[in-house]
Formats: structure tokens, C-alpha cells, sequence
């Protein structure tokens, strides 16, 4: 990459920032939008990782695990929102924060639910694990007691024991009916048999 590609990159970015900015449009749009003006496709999709947060090293590792094999499979015909629509689903655009030990134990227990609860469905899996990965800790509690809850007879006493560990350990008040899953979660462990 010669000096005229990094100009071209930080421009990049910096129109990317400012298009995130009023919170209206959403990664992937940025990302379409820059990559048909460019025409290129990774320094947009690296653009849009920098100006959300992602260190540097991750979004080109993400390019090289997700991107260059997504860009491969683009059909002619396929525009650069398509791609985009892909990525979003894939996480490319997410942040993974580094948590606190309260909330990297919280993660650990909420993992361990989840691997108590036996086989769920694929795009819940997807989803759930996207929120583990970006700290939507509280978020991925209220979903799983709700998926739980759902399936009480076949979820095991070992699901709601982690799930209510990792309430302890989570702010929980800022988000929906936290409060209300702590509770249902109480419930649930106690018509389950030891």
C-alpha cells in the first residue's frame, strides 16, 4: 500500500464516521454506499470497521476469514449491498469489547447456559453468541430465559442455575424486563427437581 492508498483509506474512514454519526444509518449501508463510490470493497469494509471501533488488526483479520470469502461468492448481478446485508449477518461490523472480570465471568456462565441447554436452533445460536461477543450481556440473559422459559420441560436445572449466577453478576436495570427474567428465572429452577 503506497501513501496515496492510506490517504484514500482515511478519507475513507472519515466519511464513514461522520455517515455513523447521526446513528440513522447502519454499517452495512455505509459500507454499500463506500464501496460503490470506491470501488473497492475491502478498503470500504475496513473503513466501516475503524470508524465503528474495531482495532485495525481484527478487521483485517475479519476480511481474510469473512470477507475475501463472501466477496468470492458474489454472483454477477450482486451489488455492493448485498455484500453488505452479509457482513452485518456475519458480525463483521461488530465490536468486541474487553469486559471487566464481573462481566467476563457473567460471559463465562451465560456460555455455560447455553451449553446446558443442549441443541437450539441455528440463527438463535447465531445471534445469542453475537451478543455474547459484544457485551450485550444483559440482552443475551433476557433471551435466554425467554428461549428457556419457552421449553421448560426440556431445559435442565443446571441452565437456570447458570443463568441466575450471571444475573448477580450483571447491571441488568437498563434493559427490558431484566428484573422480571431474574424472577421467572427463580421460578423455573424451582419446578425443576435437584
Amino acid at each position: 500500500m503506497d501513501d496515496r492508498d492510506d490517504g484514500k483509506d482515511e478519507v475513507l474512514v472519515r466519511r464513514a464516521y461522520t455517515a455513523l454519526q447521526g446513528g440513522d444509518t447502519r454499517p452495512e449501508a455505509v459500507f454499500a454506499t463506500l464501496a460503490e463510490e470506491a470501488g473497492d470493497y475491502r478498503a470500504a469494509a475496513l473503513a466501516v470497521c475503524a470508524a465503528v471501533g474495531v482495532p485495525r488488526s481484527q478487521a483485517h483479520q475479519r476480511w481474510a476469514g469473512i470477507g475475501e470469502e463472501a466477496l468470492s461468492q458474489m454472483l454477477p448481478g450482486d451489488e455492493a449491498a448485498d455484500l453488505g446485508v452479509f457482513l452485518e449477518l456475519a458480525g463483521f461490523f461488530d465490536v468486541h469489547p474487553d469486559l471487566a472480570e464481573p462481566e467476563q465471568q457473567a460471559r463465562r456462565l451465560l456460555e455455560q447456559a447455553f451449553a446446558a441447554a443442549g441443541g437450539v436452533p441455528s440463527g438463535y445460536a447465531h445471534n445469542l453468541i453475537r451478543k455474547l461477543r459484544t457485551g450485550r450481556l444483559a440482552e443475551a440473559f433476557v433471551s435466554m430465559v425467554t428461549y428457556g422459559a419457552g421449553r421448560s420441560r426440556l431445559t435442565p436445572r443446571e441452565y437456570w442455575e447458570y443463568l441466575l449466577a450471571a444475573a448477580e453478576l450483571l447491571p441488568g436495570a437498563d434493559v427490558d424486563r431484566f428484573e422480571s427474567c431474574v424472577t421467572m428465572s427463580r421460578q423455573r429452577l424451582d419446578q425443576t427437581s435437584p
